[in-house]
């Protein structure tokens, strides 16, 4: 008789903002079959999926719980003395000083997208933590995902446009994600709005007056005029960026590095090796990411909304192409 097991499947995109989520059932017999597939791409090649996809087996998990305990709490103590610091940055910012935004309505952004995801992801990266990104993808299958509790289950998607130098970013949460995706011509029109460039021409144009329609029942504007979403611009990126980017030093040396050491032990982890190794430590702090966000969460850091709203969780940035800091240079986007 097969048993089959709820596997949690996450799709790790190229510039590690792009984060899919599914559940699924099977064996671990039929998951490695799996893995030995080859599967077709956009363009016509063909990958073998096994050199990008990793099955994290439920003893492997139990192995790394205890650390992941450990990384968490010493990540919460950090986090907490850090955040004054970065809330009192927050109020130079034109969110809020010109846009209305209070620093508990942009918490769950700032502390779970700029902090925990992008900063410390990136901090990895930059400090040689983790040396490889995947080329396209990797594909990561945690076995016995029904033992995980649904309000730690988080992450950051990044639509850009690259002739504009802008995009909209959003933390997704397990139960509120966003179900469709932004085009050029929609981050046109939210940039123009942020910048005061709407002119009157759109009530003459029928294309545009759709556009802004969607984006109102997207919930990311409010008005033709008026955006539902914080905008930060270039200085706002360079002010926020120093606190959240020394704080996520502070945790990736602290909380982070000191787990892996011993953490792919070969009698376990026999296939961890090379390039693959780098996916399966990125896999281990995605689990102490969301152990951390859960323990925050839990703790009264986020607001405690059974609905957090498109302003709580989206936000639309832009950035100037000589500009000293980056958002989007550091997420890879060009």
């Amino acid at each position: 008789m097969k048993i089959e097991t709820l596997y949690r499947i996450i799709l790790y995109g190229q510039s590690g903002a792009h984060l899919q989520l599914s559940l699924c059932r099977g064996t671990s017999k039929s998951f490695r079959q799996l893995l030995c597939n080859q599967v077709p791409c956009k363009n016509g090649e063909e990958h073998i999926l096994k050199n990008r996809a990793i099955l994290l087996e439920e003893r492997q998990l139990r192995f790394w719980a205890p650390r992941i305990a450990e990384a968490a709490h010493q990540y919460l103590v950090i986090l907490r003395s850090g955040l004054a610091t970065l809330q009192e940055t927050f109020k130079y910012t034109s969110p809020s000083q010109r846009q209305g935004y209070r620093w508990q309505e942009l918490s769950l952004l700032l502390i779970a997208g700029f902090l925990m995801d992008l900063g410390v992801g990136q901090r990895l990266h930059h400090q040689g933590v983790i040396r490889h990104r995947p080329q396209d993808w990797w594909l990561w299958c945690f076995e016995r995902g029904e033992k995980d509790d649904p309000v730690r289950i988080f992450g950051v998607r990044i639509w850009h446009s690259a002739p504009l130098r802008a995009g909209i970013g959003e933390v997704w949460h397990v139960h509120e994600r966003t179900m469709f995706a932004f085009k050029d011509a929609d981050i046109r029109l939210l940039l123009q709005s942020a910048q005061g460039n709407l002119s009157n021409r759109i009530s003459n144009n029928s294309r545009e007056r759709a556009r802004i329609l969607k984006l109102r029942v997207f919930g990311v504007m409010r008005t033709p005029h008026e955006l539902n979403i914080p905008a930060f611009s270039p200085n706002d990126v360079e002010v926020l960026w120093p606190p959240i980017w020394d704080l996520a030093e502070k945790i990736v040396n602290r909380a982070v590095v000191p787990q892996f050491e011993g953490l792919l032990p070969p009698s376990l982890f026999p296939t961890a090796q090379g390039e693959r190794s780098d996916a399966y430590r990125q896999a281990f702090y995605r689990l102490l990411m969301e152990s951390a966000f859960y323990e925050a969460y839990q703790s009264g850091l986020f607001s405690h909304k059974k609905t957090w709203q498109p302003h709580n969780r989206c936000w639309l940035w832009w950035e100037h192409e000589k500009q000293s800091i980056s958002l989007g240079r550091w997420l890879g986007l060009w």
